[in-house]
């Protein structure tokens, strides 16, 4: 199988119009056998026999498959959001995270992910988006800065503080970096192979499962009286130390057992790094197909 960026590869039926064809051609055949049955008696019940089997393989055929999808070779960036629903100045910065939904270079050149922080509940509003591991995530990029605040919005481009956000999304040259690829099975398991172009000391892998086409209608806090929108929002992070095995890298982890909501849409993001530094090695990511995540 070729490997796009930025696209997801379906290897079966998944849920796409043939299967829902299928699905009401076995709803005929039922119905048919039901009305034979009363009709012929024996004759009924061998078309009962076979509907039965039809029944049996069909849905199985049309189950979702799994996805798999690969970064180029060049660093992919990874940008994060630091966001919370209690906080007044968060809007301006969430639409600018949504309006990167439009931009070309999606999840080829650059892959978002946003978390919503806890430490602004106190304020009147308590983010259901918000957890906990998010806020400690951003306190520690705070000590690797040698800072000792955190604060919203507050945007992390490769590991480094990005205030630039404002006059739109600027990369840095892409650098030759290592493949990343991802295969995502609908029970939430994620597998990782990484190859990258240098030596490593234990990289360590990362999956988000994001939400998208999120809205909120705040109540009280900051916020009240407004309906925020959001996308790439972070709803589960897993994470684990992965695997030499030749001359790559491997890990297993399983996401969605966190998420707290449930979305129209979804989307996954992958990144590694290196274990002795907090910088993202190479990134990945894709939309999910509707309905497609179990």
């Amino acid at each position: 199988m070729s490997y796009i960026p930025g696209r997801w590869a379906n290897t079966g039926l998944g849920n796409g119009g043939l299967a829902q064809l299928i699905i009401r051609f076995i709803t005929l055949v039922y119905n048919t056998t039901m009305d034979s049955i009363s009709r012929f008696g024996t004759v009924g019940w061998a078309l009962k026999i076979l509907s039965l089997t039809i029944f049996t393989i069909f849905p199985a055929l049309a189950k979702a498959k799994d996805l798999s999808f690969t970064s180029s070779a060049n660093q992919v960036a990874l940008l994060e959001l630091y966001s919370s629903e209690g906080c007044s100045s968060c809007p301006p910065a969430d639409q600018f995270f949504a309006s990167l939904r439009e931009n070309k270079n999606l999840w080829s050149s650059f892959v978002p992910v946003g978390f919503h922080v806890d430490y602004w509940d106190r304020l009147g509003w308590v983010d259901k988006l918000a957890q906990k591991e998010f806020t400690q995530r951003q306190r520690l990029y705070a000590r690797f800065w040698n800072s000792n605040r955190v604060y919203t919005p507050g945007l992390v481009l490769n590991g480094n503080e990005w205030k630039q956000w404002r006059n739109g999304i600027s990369l840095p040259p892409q650098q030759s970096a290592g493949v990343l690829q991802l295969t995502a099975r609908p029970s939430g398991k994620v597998s990782a192979v990484f190859s990258p172009q240098k030596t490593l000391k234990r990289p360590q892998l990362f999956v988000a499962l994001l939400a998208n086409g999120v809205s909120s209608k705040v109540l009280t806090g900051e916020n009240a009286g407004r309906t925020l929108h959001h996308e790439f929002v972070a709803l589960d992070l897993a994470q684990s130390v992965m695997t030499a095995s030749k001359n790559k890298w491997e890990a297993t982890v399983e996401i969605g057992s966190q998420a707290k909501v449930t979305v129209p849409r979804y989307a996954i993001a992958a990144w590694v790094t290196d274990q002795s530094r907090h910088h993202p090695l190479q990134s990945v990511g894709s939309d999910l197909p509707s309905g497609w995540l179990k």
